[in-house]
């Protein structure tokens, strides 16, 4: 209180005593405290109750069983709030516990964990079958027996419970109440230290309940869902068997339907079951009315059934329909049959049966006759053929002998006029010189016998030209009896193929002065013709290159030349003679080569070297042919009707020049 000179003069204190309001205030918001914690710890058991509710709801949908697991271990992970949850369920053979899913950490080990019963952390929950809570440092190594390390390195608390379902097959326990069945073990863990509370682990337990029994019941639902399956699946098949029955059945009947052989199928009193048309027009069954009906003892007389070999009648009882209802396999020279067809055709029939045998009691082995199947074959047209071809083959085998015995008769008539052809040559020739002195002489002192002896030289010129064709006509002969009998002889010797071919077409040359020859060999940059090696017989060769030129010369017009070439490459050379005659016909070309053939329709040109009768066998190709293939090498024929022929052949180049 202030004097109005403005210095204080008094002091008005009031005290109030305010502990009851404090502690009112104190208590008034410990209440709204406790009312929030409530209310906290509420919605908290609520959220539980929702997750333990979705649990329940999952554990009871049908899902398969490994999508069922991680849908409950999700579930499992709301409900307790924990870093980690595995199930591991039990084997089948009652001792192994293996981890079907996990959430959180060990996810990877899933399918490859193992842990064997009353050893390690789960092996002791499923044993005991009672809960187990733990912290990491409290276990033994022997207790993370078969866990994933890193389960053991991060997380500090563990607790497991067992999965238990009620066994009501295995009738009551103690109490009254189905004794349990252990399925596998539920595990949770924390990374943080974490107690957990009696309450923390009913409520695992009974997560572990409804997890035992989704469990339980997916292991069910699959049982019954494989069941059904294979259920389906033996309905699908015996339905599938049916129509595959079925088809066999039409399948067998178009089968015997379009079979060449006929078929017969009799029950066990000989009666036709089925045949097929086979059949039927082999008999001409179409001629019997009521041909299915007919009883064995009606059709054995009409078939007249014989002996194939002795033409026999053959009894009732002994035919093969007979025998195979007796239990016997007819088959071999037993089933050969002479038969009479119901038109009157006689028919060789080659008659194999079987018996048909039901199943013995226990569905398999022989049991009891009930039938009999008979094949048969019409041989008839068969067995003509095999005669005739045995016939034809003796013909053959006689034309064969025949043909040896004239190469034998070739080979030695060659051989034996060989010597009195060389006395004839000789003396011919010895007679020319003489005649050739006599007319000399005659011309001079007796003129006018002159134009006698010179007819008598001519007469020796044309019979020494016709000893020389002999002479050569009895070498092919030869020359073809030693190749045909593999003996040919050959006698190589290192040579220049270019020098021999330029000598034999000289000697060609000589031989036919008129004619135009030309020789065409290979030369480098202008030079000298560069050799070219070949191991050969030099006068087989050249009896193989002279034949060629001799062909050229007289299937070509005088005014046409021949053209000798010669070409190497590749390791080969090839020697090729071309001529400007009327060229060979396709037809023919093939067989220029045979032994004893002649081109049809291909005549000589130069009538001069021979003309159309010139004399030739068709030996020379083909001995050329031989002697060239001995050398290891080829030939061959390029013509043109109109536009000549070339016939060449290729020897191999000699290694090592």
């Amino acid at each position: 209180m202030r004097t109005p000179e403005g210095a204080p003069d008094y002091f008005i204190t009031m005290v109030q005593d305010i502990a009851v309001r404090k502690r009112l205030e104190e208590e008034r918001a410990q209440a709204l405290e406790r009312e929030r914690a409530a209310r906290g710890e509420a919605e908290a058991t609520n959220a539980r109750l929702r997750a333990l509710q979705a649990l329940t709801d999952t554990a009871l949908s049908h899902l398969a069983l490994d999508d069922l697991l991680g849908e409950l271990l999700g579930r499992v992970t709301d409900v307790l709030g924990v870093d980690h949850v595995g199930i591991c369920l039990l084997d089948e053979d009652g001792r192994t516990l293996t981890a079907r899913a996990a959430r959180g950490l060990g996810e990877e080990a899933v399918g490859r964990a193992r842990a064997p019963v009353e050893r390690g952390f789960f092996g002791r929950v499923a044993a005991r079958r009672a809960p187990l809570v733990a912290d990491t440092d409290a276990l033994s190594d022997a207790d993370f027996a078969g866990v994933p390390p890193i389960l053991r390195e991060r997380l500090r608390s563990h607790a497991a419970v067992p999965l238990l379902v009620e066994d009501g097959a295995a009738g009551q326990g103690a109490g009254g109440s189905p004794p349990s069945r252990l399925v596998g073990v539920l595990g949770v863990g924390s990374a943080t230290p974490r107690r957990f509370t009696e309450a923390d682990v009913q409520l695992l337990q009974l997560v572990g309940d409804r997890v035992a029994t989704a469990v339980d019941r997916a292991r069910l639902y699959a049982a019954e869902h494989d069941a059904r399956q294979r259920a389906e699946a033996e309905a699908a098949h015996a339905r599938a068997s049916e129509a595959r029955a079925a088809e066999r059945a039409e399948r067998l009947r178009t089968v015997l339907e379009t079979m060449a052989d006929g078929v017969a199928v009799y029950d066990a009193q000989g009666h036709h079951i089925q045949t097929n048309r086979a059949y039927r027009a082999l008999v001409a069954a179409e001629r019997l009315p009521g041909f299915e009906a007919t009883t064995p003892a009606e059709r054995g007389p009409l078939l007249d059934v014989r002996d194939a070999a002795t033409g026999e009648p053959i009894p009732p009882e002994r035919v093969p329909s007979a025998r195979a209802l007796r239990g016997e396999m007819v088959a071999g020279p037993d089933a050969d049959l002479r038969v009479r067809a119901f038109d009157g055709r006689e028919l060789e029939v080659h008659a194999s049966a079987a018996p048909l045998r039901a199943a013995d009691g226990d569905g398999h082995g022989e049991g009891r006759v009930v039938g009999a199947v008979v094949v048969a074959r019409d041989m008839t047209e068969r067995n003509r053929l095999a005669r005739e071809r045995e016939a034809a083959r003796a013909d053959e085998l006689a034309a064969r002998e025949a043909s040896r015995r004239m190469e034998e008769f070739l080979a030695v008539a060659a051989h034996d006029l060989r010597t009195p052809l060389s006395a004839v040559v000789g003396y011919l020739d010895l007679a020319e010189r003489q005649a050739e002195r006599l007319a000399a002489a005659t011309r001079e002192e007796h003129p006018a016998l002159a134009p006698a002896v010179e007819s008598v030289r001519h007469r020796l010129e044309e019979a020494d030209e016709g000893a020389a064709r002999l002479a050569r006509l009895l070498t092919l002969l030869f020359d073809s009896s030693a190749i045909r009998a593999g003996k040919l002889e050959l006698h190589r010797a290192p040579c220049d193929l270019a020098a021999l071919v330029g000598a034999l077409v000289g000697e060609q040359r000589v031989a036919a002065p008129g004619r135009d020859i030309r020789l065409h060999l290979p030369a480098a940059d202008g030079g000298p013709v560069p050799p070219l090696p070949v191991e050969v017989d030099a006068d087989r060769l050249g009896q193989v290159l002279a034949n060629y030129l001799t062909n050229a010369l007289k299937y070509s017009p005088a005014d046409r030349p021949v053209d000798v070439s010669l070409e190497a490459g590749d390791g080969w050379a090839r020697v090729a003679v071309r001529d400007g005659g009327p060229g060979i016909p396709a037809a023919e070309r093939g067989r220029v080569w045979e032994l004893f053939h002649r081109a049809v329709g291909v005549e000589a040109q130069d009538t001069a070297r021979g003309g159309a009768a010139g004399g030739s066998l068709g030996l020379g190709l083909s001995i050329s042919k031989a002697i060239v293939e001995a050398h290891g090498g080829r030939v061959g024929v390029e013509s043109a009707v109109g536009k000549g022929s070339t016939f060449w052949f290729a020897l191999p180049v000699a290694t090592g020049h």
